[in-house]
């Protein structure tokens, strides 16, 4: 954690006027105290940001109310307590790539009947366990990385995670390990981009939870992903979806093009041996082709 700092909005969601905006506070301070204007309903937002100047935020209500000697009119005092939100708040949880990146990228297959797996790392510099859940969430995406994505499709009804909610354990040297799988959506086409953020979210209580850390994915539809297409296994029809059989459609393409080729290739050997490779090569690589992105 590098910095900390807070805000207090009204009910209308301004500013509240007795207050600054952003005001700077100490990390892991014992206590800091701040003057609202009136007797009212107040959001009190907590900020920090790390060393990758990822930025967590955490928003809680409080209402003021005059206490039996309180002066007509006069303001209400509060003391916001940051000892145990701020810590919770700067985490001292991380979420990275298996690269130690911030972002990740994934391909994904059209029309595939299965999802794609990508592992990342969660790692846990304090002293005790933590459970943390794991959601996706399509909202605070940086500009440079949600440019061009497709909108119109939730791509957050296609994610599914392994483990959620999951234990961190205190060990940085051993950190552990998340698994999402990402399926393609019924309506993607070849080109489509989506972007969303993987949250590690902690609830400190019922009314409050802690955004830790968040992972920038981007999933890509492009036409070499259909070398990693699923289909179901014909003759199925009454069976569930998560019960069918399926299998890799770059295996009956291979074998069907190198069928191709090699009949061809076969029956010209002797009168055309050079045209028959070449005509091989063409028909065998256009059953590869139409089997990989049409049956």
């Amino acid at each position: 954690m590098i910095n900390c700092w807070y805000s207090v909005f009204n009910s209308t969601g301004g500013i509240d006027g007795a207050t600054s905006e952003n005001t700077s506070i100490t990390c892991n301070s014992t206590g800091t105290s701040e003057t609202v204007s009136g007797f009212a309903s107040f959001n009190l937002t907590l900020y920090a940001n790390d060393s990758a100047n990822n930025i967590n935020s955490t928003t809680t209500e409080f209402t003021t109310s005059p206490s039996p000697t309180s002066p007509p009119g006069e303001g209400g005092g509060i003391t916001i307590i940051t000892t145990g939100l701020l810590q919770a708040l700067a985490g001292n949880f991380s979420i990275f790539n298996t690269g130690l990146g911030n972002t990740l990228d994934l391909i994904l297959a059209k029309g595939s009947v299965r999802p794609r797996s990508k592992t990342f790392i969660l790692t846990n510099t304090g002293i005790e366990p933590v459970e943390l859940d794991l959601i996706c969430d399509t909202t605070d995406i940086p500009s440079n990385i949600s440019e061009g994505s497709r909108t119109d499709i939730d791509i957050c009804e296609y994610v599914v995670f392994e483990e959620t909610p999951i234990t961190i354990s205190p060990n940085i040297d051993s950190p552990t390990i998340g698994k999402m799988f990402v399926f393609s959506p019924e309506d993607a086409e070849f080109g489509d981009r989506f972007t969303f953020n993987v949250l590690a979210i902690r609830e400190i209580d019922s009314n409050i939870s802690i955004q830790f850390a968040k992972l920038s994915v981007t999933a890509r539809v492009p036409l070499v992903g259909s070398l990693l297409r699923w289909q179901y296994y014909p003759l199925q029809l009454d069976t569930p979806d998560d019960e069918k059989a399926a299998y890799p459609v770059i295996i009956p393409s291979i074998v069907l093009g190198l069928s191709v080729f090699s009949g061809i290739v076969f029956f010209l050997r002797k009168r055309a041996l050079v045209t028959g490779f070449i005509l091989g090569v063409i028909a065998g690589s256009g059953v590869f082709l139409a089997v990989l992105f049409f049956i």
